[in-house]
């Protein structure tokens, strides 16, 4: 849970408001000494009431949400459901979005960076010691943060419903490579499919400087990125490429990946152009005829076999082999990098 939503009766049934709880969030009786705000105020007149304080480095005027539980077991019970739901925030796993709420230092054997607050990253892994591989967005090399670091990193809570943005990003004067971007800012992300399997980033991969295209669609989705990742990695490992897609010559491309992600998320198909191989059907044009050159200029390979998964500069390889040598030699020369600070 990442909100504590109140009500005005024990039935629930008139919604009063939402907290939204993050990872610094404090909660306490108001007869501790160390309650904020008004807390020893309120103590005498609700002995059994407690406090959510949502963020304590937002400064003497923050707001705060006193409340009172009647008794003292459910006072507790309300104390350890909201330091349970903390717990979870302040978990970090791959993927997740963290800004910094103070200035630090990376731990990179050369060449560490100057993190300033405000500043936000992604998480790329996890090590097995709880340390950090962060690809922070103004950064182009992921930088190590050594666990007891990462409490200076506050994890961004993924809205439960999503904008699904179509993204149109042209490989020749011909070749137009489908994307799908969901969600907007710090917590957006771009699904694609090409012949080096799924890929998922701040941004298209494909990009090759000509302008973009984009289409907002209609409706928003509540599946969660892991889930849209789950998916999008399952697609790349199942499904071969081919540039001519639509299963013309036993393959499918970008474009059938977007239209069966946003049935995947139920977002309406029907606003979504018609996909090139579909145009060629109706045209009765050959496939190799029409695209054929344009394939080879755009680099993309026809009825590539090795599918891979793409996430933010960490690859694995499908079953059906292939994969990305490069990406994975990439992550274990990151890797090296790390201090040595950890291994004591």
């Amino acid at each position: 849970p990442s909100a504590l939503d109140y009500f005005a009766d024990a039935e629930c049934s008139e919604k009063r408001g939402t907290i939204g709880l993050g990872a610094s969030t404090q909660v306490l009786p108001l007869k501790n000494p160390r309650a904020p705000g008004d807390s020893a105020k309120y103590s005498n007149e609700h002995p059994c009431g407690f406090v959510v304080d949502v963020d304590p480095s937002a400064g003497k005027l923050r707001k705060m949400h006193y409340f009172d539980a009647g008794d003292k077991e459910t006072m507790a019970s309300w104390i350890e459901a909201v330091k349970r739901a903390r717990k979870e925030l302040c978990k970090l796993l791959r993927g997740d979005v963290v800004v910094a709420t103070q200035e630090f230092a990376t731990d990179q054997a050369n060449d560490p960076l100057k993190i300033r607050v405000g500043q936000a990253g992604t998480i790329v892994e996890i090590d097995d010691v709880g340390d950090a591989l962060i690809e922070f967005h103004d950064f182009e090399t992921p930088q190590w943060v050594l666990r007891a670091k990462c409490a200076n990193l506050r994890k961004e809570v993924e809205p439960e419903a999503k904008e699904v943005t179509l993204l149109i990003v042209p490989q020749s004067r011909v070749i137009m490579h489908w994307a799908v971007r969901v969600g907007y800012g710090l917590m957006a992300r771009v699904y694609e499919f090409e012949a080096d399997g799924v890929r998922i980033g701040r941004n298209s991969a494909l990009h090759k400087g000509y302008p973009m295209q984009t289409q907002d669609l209609k409706g928003l989705t509540t599946r969660t990125h892991r889930e849209i990742e789950k998916w999008s990695i399952i697609f790349g490992k199942t499904t071969e490429y081919c540039a001519a897609g639509d299963n013309t010559l036993g393959g499918k491309n970008c474009q059938d990946f977007v239209f069966e992600l946003c049935g995947y998320m139920e977002i309406d198909r029907s606003q979504l152009p018609w996909r090139q191989a579909q145009m060629v059907k109706a045209a009765g044009v050959g496939v190799g005829i029409l695209l054929g050159p344009e394939i080879l200029a755009a680099g993309i390979a026809a009825g590539a076999a090795g599918m891979a998964a793409d996430f933010f500069g960490f690859s694995s390889s499908s079953a059906s082999g292939g994969g990305s040598p490069g990406g994975q030699q990439a992550r274990v020369d990151t890797r090296q990098t790390k201090t040595a600070s950890d291994k004591e």
